[in-house]
């Protein structure tokens, strides 16, 4: 098993290292899955190179960051993105960083950032959207995360118009209902990029992206639904340009 102490050290060595990718994992240089390469190998264990690879076979609990008081030492947080890498075309998304968690109230994360070009310890921001509990690592009982079963979230559509509720989790699948926008939901599971909401009684699956964590402000006009509205406008101003044209046509001798 992985010292979960002598993790957060091996890290905590690292701050202020140039990041290098592909890297030497020392303080020549090194990136942000490469930092764990160096920890576990230091514990004589072994973890393999690359974020994508960390979150799909090292790890064993895993779960959607919505604040840092989710968060625990130890912990690898991830920024994901929903488009799939050649690599893993598995409807996963990529995982395209890596850091690990090594302080709590305030949460602090070390990772290899290309934003200074260096080995940063940084404060929790939105960005770090997954987080994941290590096979290897011992973290105690008090360490394992109390999730939330539920959580409540807006639908924000970017047209402002219903959201499709579907018995599965996939776009073929039949809807059972139209949310109508800025619908307050309760979400239950998670199947990658859907999450199961209950609406009036039914229970099916929803497109996370058409969700928030706030409720979308009363009376907003979302900038696509701005669009939808000028071109109607210009179509009508079209139509009637069109219509006093005939008009005096059929006037002229």
């Amino acid at each position: 098993m992985i010292d979960l102490e002598k993790l957060i050290a091996s890290f905590k060595e690292c701050i202020g290292w140039p990041y290098r990718s592909p890297g030497t994992n020392d303080r020549n240089g090194i990136d942000c899955s490469g930092m764990f390469v160096r920890a576990y190998r230091a514990q004589g264990a072994s973890i393999y190179h690359g974020s994508n690879t960390i979150w799909r076979k090292y790890t064993k609990q895993t779960g959607v960051v919505t604040d840092a008081g989710q968060l625990r030492r130890g912990m690898a947080v991830f920024k994901w993105k929903s488009q799939d890498t050649a690599k893993f075309p598995d409807g996963q998304g990529d995982f395209y960083h890596i850091g690990l968690v090594t302080q709590e109230n305030p949460v602090r994360i070390i990772h290899a950032s290309t934003n200074g070009m260096r080995v940063r310890e940084d404060p929790w921001k939105s960005g770090w959207s997954r987080w994941a509990m290590l096979k290897d690592v011992d973290y105690g009982t008090e360490q394992e995360p109390q999730e939330d079963e539920t959580m409540t979230l807006w639908v924000n559509t970017p047209n402002g118009g219903t959201l499709n509720l579907r018995k599965n989790p996939n776009t073929n699948s039949a809807i059972l209902a139209r949310i109508p926008n800025g619908t307050p939901l309760t979400a239950e599971e998670e199947d990658i990029q859907w999450l199961q909401v209950t609406y009036e009684g039914k229970t099916g699956w929803v497109l996370a992206e058409y969700l928030s964590y706030t409720a979308p402000a009363a009376g907003t006009v979302t900038t696509a639904r701005m669009e939808a509205l000028e071109k109607r406008v210009s179509s009508l101003e079209h139509l009637v340009q069109m219509l006093e044209l005939t008009v005096k046509e059929e006037q002229e001798p």
